[in-house]
């Protein structure tokens, strides 16, 4: 879920398969043969690959890195989590907690969000497989627990491959990284047995910061201990709405392989800020750092009347050369190994009055990368199965 307020990865060393028969990261890549890059395919999450060419857009395989899911209302079974996202539609307000809307509601995303919605359209169709992202606003740490085991009992069950295996790559949690390391280990333990677990998200789950200013000096106590537990286990972070400047210097202080969701929340513009471009310079230093270029048609929200994030959806500027600056900014500076496509489905929705999203998106980065030399299948899947593939390995 964006947030719209304001590496270089060994294989690691693991090769036996889990007591779950599950297969390790390096098992699971070793399957990915030259016949099925050739062919332009993907496999399941816990299986050998198989072919998946009903699925398979003509420019090679998808990998959506950033999706999620729920099923309302979120208090009761299955998810039973009492998040407040997406909430309930109050008093025609949206999107902001405050006195008026106690819920932050999102009326346009007052449905269910599970995978058969996603293959709804034809955008979701052309995707290969998805990395489900954690939606946790307003979920305490008592009750986190059961958001990701939820999410992990889905992945396990899903049968929206086209062999009638999981669609999902993987699942990237919450947890909360400010309680004392003895308690932050022991929810750990409950996913990260399970190899879909890869890690984690930063910034729905209450703020690492001791208030202002968000910098590494003012992180709470015990962050960057829980952090390091996770670096040990091969598990990663995603981080919303965190400085780069702040997570450069999280990642050489635990080695962790880190990703800024949403163009490292660049905003809603064409024409970035030299702040953001001073934190983007500052978070390439660390190369365990990647950018995720997610819900792109964000981008274009400004020129098209200054939207701010709530009831009204809009229509997206649909001419891609006018998204390419951003993303040649980013491509320069981090280099096609450390961006990962995502789709922000289904809060992309924001920009979809017209359009499926999904589909909008990708066609973005195609026309993007059809005028590059090299990179397309990085951007698209192979940084995706690199720094999200499931199994313990080390990703940095």
């Amino acid at each position: 879920m964006k947030n719209r307020q304001d590496s270089h990865v060994s294989n690691g060393s693991a090769t036996k398969r889990r007591a779950s028969g599950a297969l390790t990261r390096r098992e699971w890549m070793g399957t990915l043969g030259a016949s099925a890059l050739g062919a332009g395919l993907l496999g399941t999450t816990s299986r050998p690959l198989k072919a998946q060419a009903a699925l398979s857009p003509a420019v090679g395989p998808i990998v959506d890195t950033h999706i999620h899911i729920w099923k309302l209302p979120r208090s009761s079974p299955p998810v039973s989590d009492f998040g407040t996202y997406p909430g309930t539609p109050t008093d025609g307000f949206c999107c902001t907690v405050n006195a008026s809307n106690p819920t932050g509601a999102v009326p346009w995303l007052q449905r269910d969000a599970l995978m058969p919605d996603y293959q709804g359209n034809w955008g979701g169709r052309r995707v290969n497989q998805v990395v489900v992202i954690e939606s946790s606003v307003g979920v305490t740490s008592a009750n986190i627990v059961q958001s990701n085991l939820w999410m992990l009992d889905v992945a396990a069950k899903d049968t929206n491959g086209p062999d009638g295996g999981s669609k999902i790559l993987s699942v990237v949690g919450a947890l909360d990284t400010t309680q004392v390391p003895l308690a932050f280990e022991l929810q750990l333990s409950q996913m990260s047995a399970n190899p879909l677990f890869v890690g984690i998200r930063l910034g729905d789950l209450g703020s690492i910061f001791n208030g202002s200013p968000s910098t590494f000096d003012n992180l709470k106590p015990n962050v960057l201990a829980n952090l390091k537990t996770l670096a040990g286990l091969g598990l990663q972070i995603d981080a919303n709405g965190i400085p780069g400047a702040v997570l450069a210097q999280i990642g050489q202080a635990t080695g962790i392989s880190i990703v800024m969701d949403h163009f490292a929340s660049e905003g809603n513009t064409f024409t970035p800020s030299d702040a953001w471009k001073a934190d983007m310079r500052a978070a390439a230093a660390y190369p365990g750092l990647h950018i995720k270029v997610s819900d792109v048609e964000t981008l274009s929200e400004a020129g098209v009347g200054g939207y701010t994030f709530g009831p009204g959806q809009f229509q997206p500027i649909a001419d891609p050369t006018q998204y390419f600056p951003v993303m040649e900014f980013l491509w320069n500076l981090f280099g096609y190994k450390r961006l990962l496509w995502g789709s922000n489905w289904p809060v992309c929705r924001y920009g979809g009055v017209l359009t499926d999203p999904v589909d909008f998106e990708i066609n973005i980065w195609e026309t993007f990368l059809a005028q590059q030399l090299q990179g397309r299948d990085e951007v698209m899947y192979k940084n995706a199965l690199r720094v999200y593939a499931p199994g313990s390995a080390s990703r940095v």
